[in-house]
């Protein structure tokens, strides 16, 4: 019996474990995740609206540009955008980005 309770014990150790790594990998997914923000573009925006929407979308490609952080992803809708885009802070040539 001494065994046969070990054992259990051994079990009941590992799939806790398995458990507690499972929970602690979806954790970090979600945390990337929830930073993680899309914003849009088209001719119909306005640069002065949040882009976070198709329906509150920005004019501009630069002004999305602008909003982007590491992770975050622009959406551009059908048409010409005639304007000269620069992604600025981006680091310096004696700084690794």
């Amino acid at each position: 019996m001494t065994n046969m309770t070990a054992t259990k014990r051994r079990t009941l150790l590992i799939t806790s474990s398995t458990n507690f790594m499972k929970l602690t990998l979806l954790l970090i997914l979600l945390s990337t995740t929830l930073h993680a923000a899309e914003f849009f573009v088209n001719k119909q925006g306005l640069d002065s609206n949040a882009g976070t929407s198709r329906a509150a979308a920005f004019l501009t490609i630069q002004k999305g540009v602008d909003a982007l952080q590491p992770g975050d992803t622009l959406s551009i809708g059908r048409g010409e955008y005639a304007e000269a885009v620069a992604r600025k802070g981006l680091g310096s040539a004696e700084k690794e980005t």
